[in-house]
């Protein structure tokens, strides 16, 4: 499948600094984790474990174990492919779901269109900028805070660049109905700081640790929208 993404640069490695630290964003993923109830969860069980018999004996004493994982696509720390949301019946681009899906996937909008990632990226700490430890469930993120987050960055932002907007959310990665959003909603931007984002700013993604848009349960997925 030829991806209808820009291809990866090898060439900005050379760009990477001498000494520069490496921040782990993802969590380990478990069992217990917070998964959308509407997707299948996570689970990994041993399908063959040391000892167990060999067609022939194995004379030196070697054994071998397996495991079995059984996950979502949109498990844990993880990007959404543009062929992940849809309206009445189209994809990003106005790509009719009915001319890409097939029950192995899509054949176009694929995730696997998706170019390695190494790139620029601005943090916007908004539970600091607002002097909070987290925000509140349902807490929209307005035009006013991702300025004001960034302005306390003291970072700007660049064509291209990804976003990274801290909430403090994670703190209930161990409470999945709360980090869900099932306790109150989760804290995000709504759609009026997303479309700004966008248009304002020539964004190459924008990470955020919740499942979806918190602002109005009745409208499912405005920055799915947006974007």
């Amino acid at each position: 499948m030829e991806s209808k993404l820009p291809r990866f640069d090898a060439s900005i490695l050379g760009a990477v600094a001498a000494g520069a630290q490496l921040y782990e964003l993802s969590h380990a993923m478990a069992p217990s984790m917070p998964v959308y109830h509407q997707h299948i969860p996570y689970s990994l069980a041993l399908h063959r474990r040391h000892g167990d018999p060999h067609p022939v004996k194995r004379e030196d004493g070697s054994s071998f174990a397996n495991e079995v994982i059984v996950t979502s696509g949109h498990s844990g720390t993880h990007i959404d492919a543009l062929g992940h949301f849809s309206r009445n019946g189209c994809l990003h681009g106005d790509v009719r779901v009915t001319d890409v899906e097939t029950r192995d996937g899509y054949r176009a909008h694929s995730v696997a269109d998706i170019p390695p990632i190494i790139q620029g990226a601005v943090v916007l700490d908004v539970a600091a900028a607002k002097g909070v430890e987290c925000l509140a469930p349902a807490q929209e993120i307005t035009i006013a805070d991702l300025e004001a987050s960034l302005a306390l960055s003291g970072a700007s932002i660049k064509p291209g660049d990804a976003l990274l907007i801290r909430t403090g959310w994670s703190k209930y990665w161990t409470d999945a109905e709360t980090f869900i959003g099932r306790r109150g909603g989760m804290p995000g931007p709504g759609e009026k700081a997303t479309r700004w984002l966008i248009e304002r700013r020539n964004l190459d993604g924008i990470g955020h640790a919740r499942l979806r848009m918190p602002a109005d349960a009745r409208r499912f997925g405005p920055r799915h929208f947006a974007g």
